[in-house]
This record gives structure tokens, C-alpha cells and sequence, in this order.
């Protein structure tokens, strides 16, 4: 499953509640982080929001890939 969050807004209540629809059924998370461009964009944050919820990198084996768009950077990781 692909998780978009934006990276000035967090963890959202239906970000928790996708990811408790793919934990219960057992898929990988990809999580993508969008509104880098944002100067209040916080992507340390929202990684630590996002571990509350047991999204986390597997044993540090995580790939984290940054890239652009037309609309500025973005990033993602594999959890």
C-alpha cells in the first residue's frame, strides 16, 4: 500500500485508519511524503508521528529514496 502524508500536516485520522487497514491485512507500507516544499514541512516529525502507529523501518533495512516533481521534492520509504 502507498501512504501519502503531507509533510506539513502530519499524521491525520485517516492516515491511522489506512494503516490500520493494511496492517490487518498483512501488506508492505510505502510511505511517500508530499508538501516538502513547504517551509513548515517537517519530515522528522511526521516519521516519528508515524512510528506511534508501528510504521517503522524493519531492523534499519528501510530504503529511503528523495526525488522531484514538478512541484518540488519529495520522499519516500519502504516500510
Amino acid at each position: 500500500m502507498i501512504l501519502v502524508v503531507g509533510a506539513d500536516d502530519g499524521v491525520m485520522p485517516q492516515t491511522i485508519e489506512a494503516i490500520q487497514h493494511a496492517q490487518a491485512a498483512k501488506v508492505p507500507i510505502v510511505v511517500a511524503l508530499n508538501k516538502m516544499d513547504k517551509p513548515e514541512a517537517d519530515a522528522e516529525k511526521v516519521k516519528q508521528e508515524l512510528t506511534k502507529y508501528g510504521v517503522i523501518p524493519r531492523n534499519g533495512a528501510a530504503r529511503t529514496f528523495s526525488c522531484r516533481s514538478r512541484r518540488g521534492p519529495a520522499r519516500a520509504w519502504i516500510s
